[in-house]
């Protein structure tokens, strides 16, 4: 009786520990996900970042998860395409700074916020918008590490006549502007990409 009850206790344990592995549910907890928020930091254009992410298909159905509104720099692959019951599969996501460009074409520098959708093929009716996503919050920068000794001798060089600027006391309501004076002392043009106020 008594090792019946152990091996109870620990396929109890065992099951337990699977789920809490997969602490993040979409489609009403059909499929479990270990994560599904991707905080990258700071990156640069030059290296994607690559990830694997575990699920877990829950339901007694076979699942396929499909994707929605997400952007050409980042790739979300599902394999198994096709999850059979109970069964564990992987998510891969791939961050591609290098393709993160505007309608022109043009790199896009600076913070980068995007949530993508997830729907579950054929369980439309246990979507949930407040976890059937996905979130990325990456900041891009430039990687200067391939410029060559001349490049970098002659590059741009921004000075600031000020770097601060003390409003003092100001009733509420008061509009108050100030310029910052930025001058290029280097030998190339000067382009600012990105800039965010506090």
């Amino acid at each position: 009786m008594n090792r019946i009850l152990i091996v109870g206790l620990l396929l109890l344990n065992i099951i337990t520990n699977a789920q809490t592995a997969y602490n993040q549910i979409i489609a009403g907890g059909l499929v479990r996900l270990e994560k599904t928020f991707f905080q990258y930091g700071t990156v640069d254009q030059i290296t994607p970042i690559i990830e694997q992410v575990k699920l877990l298909n829950s339901s007694p159905d076979s699942v396929e998860i499909q994707v929605a509104n997400c952007p050409k720099h980042i790739v979300i692959e599902f394999l198994p395409k096709v999850i059979p019951p109970h069964k564990e599969g992987v998510m891969k996501v791939m961050y591609i700074g290098a393709k993160r460009m505007d309608t022109n074409g043009k790199q896009i520098w600076g913070e980068d916020y995007v949530r993508v959708n997830l729907k579950v093929s054929g369980k439309e009716g246990k979507a949930d918008a407040r976890t059937d996503f996905l979130t990325f919050r990456v900041f891009l920068e430039e990687n200067f590490s391939e410029l060559t000794e001349k490049q970098l001798k002659d590059a741009p060089i921004a000075k600031f006549d000020t770097i601060e600027y003390n409003f003092g006391k100001v009733p509420q309501g008061t509009i108050i502007n100030h310029d910052f004076i930025v001058q290029n002392i280097g030998k190339n043009d000067l382009e600012i990409r990105y800039a965010r106020g506090c």
